[in-house]
């Protein structure tokens, strides 16, 4: 069914203002052709200038720390982790590249065609047949945990100012999807807890950990099992300490380094 996907259609990319790729999270460029189709339904990736070599190693995720997932693959608004022998700068070949993707992650969503990191573009996700989402964690100033990529609420919502310096019940009063179009004017930012219960049993969460501290990890891992899908959760860790403790907290999740180096 993927390699069909991959034959089809076209990416959509999405808008720069849409994705903004943190500095500190390892990646291999590509860029996608547009095409008339949504990204679920059809997807290619192009026969030329799609590949470039990694960044150097003080950019790269180590080797060491990864050894399941060889080399990632970014093309907004998807994921492709090509989990092979090889990396992809040995291997150049997209069709070739293509066969040995494993797995099609949705990065916040599905956020080419609903508003990223909501419920909506969680559930496009599923429906367009992406096996896992990617969305990013943080916490509101009551201590709660919630979905949202920037640090601030000035983009994506009718807020502003840092969104940790509001309650959860605060949050989630904002617009959350008239930045993408106006009739997702009804969308709120969701819980933790929502977009955990959204994922159990149909698709893999892979969470984005945007703090750090063993109260926050700790938090995390009690949503995940008390909401989620433990053995389906992929742990997004920035720093080696905080990968040994969620070894600990979540031992059946899959984890991906997102830190520039061992030393983080």
């Amino acid at each position: 069914m993927l390699n069909n996907k991959l034959k089809k259609g076209g990416l959509r990319p999405a808008r720069d203002r849409r994705h903004k790729a943190d500095s500190n999270e390892a990646e291999v460029g590509a860029h996608a052709e547009p095409g008339p189709k949504s990204f679920g339904q059809h997807a290619e990736v192009r026969q030329k200038g799609t590949f470039r070599k990694p960044r150097s190693s003080q950019h790269s995720i180590p080797m060491k720390t990864i050894s399941a997932i060889q080399s990632v693959l970014y093309c907004p608004p998807l994921l492709l982790a090509l989990c092979a022998s090889d990396t992809l700068a040995a291997t150049p070949d997209p069709a070739a590249a293509a066969k040995r993707v494993t797995q099609i992650v949705a990065h916040r969503g599905a956020s080419a065609e609903r508003p990223e990191c909501t419920l909506e573009s969680i559930k496009r996700a599923i429906e367009t047949g992406a096996t896992a989402v990617e969305v990013d964690v943080r916490t509101s100033k009551d201590g709660r945990l919630f979905i949202l990529h920037d640090t601030t609420l000035d983009r994506t919502t009718n807020g502003s100012g840092n969104a940790n310096d509001l309650p959860l019940v605060e949050l989630q009063k904002l617009d959350a999807g008239s930045w993408f179009d106006s009739s997702y004017a009804h969308v709120r930012i969701p819980s933790l807890i929502e977009a955990a219960r959204a994922c159990q049993g149909r698709i893999d969460l892979l969470l984005d950990l945007k703090e750090q501290g063993d109260e926050y990890d700790r938090r995390v891992a009690e949503t995940i099992l008390s909401h989620g899908d433990h053995a389906r959760t992929i742990v997004g860790v920035r720093s080696v300490d905080q990968a040994r403790r969620f070894r600990s907290l979540l031992p059946k999740a899959r984890q991906l380094a997102l830190i520039p180096s061992v030393d983080s």
